[in-house]
């Protein structure tokens, strides 16, 4: 018996990866632009991700940084190394958003791929259909240039809240009308819609996510006794945990500026705590917002199961006190009978403590530590900081 051809088992090898690459889904859109047009990175990962973060530090910290360097300082002026929320913005904030496609894009592959199982789907081909005739979402380049656009449309908001009150490198007050300096130009212009850019475009995948849930959530079939409280899907949280650094990212910045009106302008210890509790709420519930998807239908399976169990429960407990009543008690009773009745009320006491929400608590102690940890310099202004991190965590325990 002859051994297949080499070139056969190779062109089957590549119609199987087509096809799973096929049914992949991606909140990436940039590998598969690279692998369109034949752009292939030829570094190691580790190193194309270490050039790609240089790259942009380049234009956002060392460009502005020389342009400041020029331009003759005024006495009072707050200097650009001063400026802790463009540190931030340039060291902390831009390399999380990077970093975090790493993070998230593989979970929410692994994810995808689970809810297509047929264990877990009615119509898994269905499923993936729906899934698929989501990635143009992501993959179409106008989506890209849409994010952009709406990126500089932030641009003005942001130069009035950054040239009032005291002159910094950003701009000068040249008789009535602040005017930008070089280094504020590009800081406006190219700094921080490029951030922008990046936070959009994490907050657009967030909303295609949410759309693959709730798209697939009615072909669901959750086991309501299940021992994770979830109906056996609490992987799907860890999705949010993953967005934590997308959260941090966004919220070093907000936690710059509260710092700055702390420092700089006064702002009261009260008034930045309640503006950093309000970031946190904020966050956590933007982050297991997709989560919801699944609340209808996980609410239907949970009451159907508690009207089947409390049945059987019920019935069990009839028999089981039939036969104790029928000789002396407890000198006869069986070990099997009551274990069984036990067993049974543990499966009953989990049907009824389901979540219609697969959220676990970790996942959400996860993303409020995120979100809170950035704030941590801002909230040292306040003298009960102590007392309100105790609250946050009894709150989220």
């Amino acid at each position: 018996m002859h051994g297949a051809c080499p070139c056969r088992v190779a062109r089957a090898s590549s119609v199987a990866s087509d096809h799973v690459a096929e049914d992949s889904f991606s909140l990436l859109a940039t590998s598969e632009l690279g692998k369109r047009f034949g752009l292939r990175p030829r570094l190691r990962p580790a190193t194309h991700e270490a050039m790609r973060i240089a790259g942009y530090l380049l234009v956002t910290w060392i460009a502005p940084m020389v342009l400041a360097s020029i331009q003759p300082e005024r006495p009072g002026t707050i200097a650009f190394m001063d400026d802790f929320e463009t540190h931030l913005r340039s060291f902390v904030a831009i390399p999380l958003l990077l970093y975090a496609e790493k993070m998230v894009d593989p979970e929410v592959r692994f994810i995808v791929r689970a809810l297509a199982s047929p264990r877990r789907c009615v119509r898994p081909d269905e499923l993936r259909a729906r899934v698929r005739a989501l990635q143009p979402l992501v993959r179409h380049p106008l989506v890209g240039v849409a994010l952009f656009g709406l990126a500089f449309l932030l641009v003005p908001a942001w130069i009035r809240q950054h040239t009032s009150g005291r002159e910094t490198w950003i701009f000068r007050t040249d008789g009535a009308q602040p005017v930008p300096t070089a280094a504020g130009t590009w800081e406006a212009y190219v700094v921080v819609p490029l951030y922008m850019f990046l936070l959009l475009r994490w907050l657009w995948r967030w909303i295609v996510l949410a759309l693959v849930f709730f798209r697939s959530a009615p072909l669901l079939r959750p086991i309501v006794s299940h021992g994770d409280r979830c109906g056996g899907f609490s992987f799907v949280s860890r999705a949010p945990a993953r967005f934590a650094c997308v959260i941090a990212g966004a919220s070093c910045l907000v936690s710059a500026r509260l710092l700055f009106a702390a420092v700089r302008e006064d702002a009261s210890a009260q008034t930045v705590a309640n503006q950093a509790l309000g970031v946190l709420f904020l966050s956590v519930v933007v982050a297991f917002f997709p989560l919801l998807a699944f609340a209808f239908r996980f609410g239907r399976f949970k009451r159907l199961g508690l009207r089947r169990y409390r049945a059987v429960v019920e019935g069990h407990a009839r028999n089981v006190e039939r036969e104790w009543h029928r000789r002396p008690y407890p000198g006869h009773v069986s070990s099997e009978e009551s274990s069984s009745l036990a067993d049974l009320n543990s499966v009953y006491e989990a049907v009824r403590s389901m979540r219609i929400v697969p959220l676990r608590k970790s996942d959400l102690v996860i993303v409020a530590l995120a979100a809170l940890a950035p704030m941590l310099p801002a909230l040292s202004s306040s003298a009960s900081i102590d007392k309100l991190l105790l609250q946050v965590l009894r709150a989220m325990l």
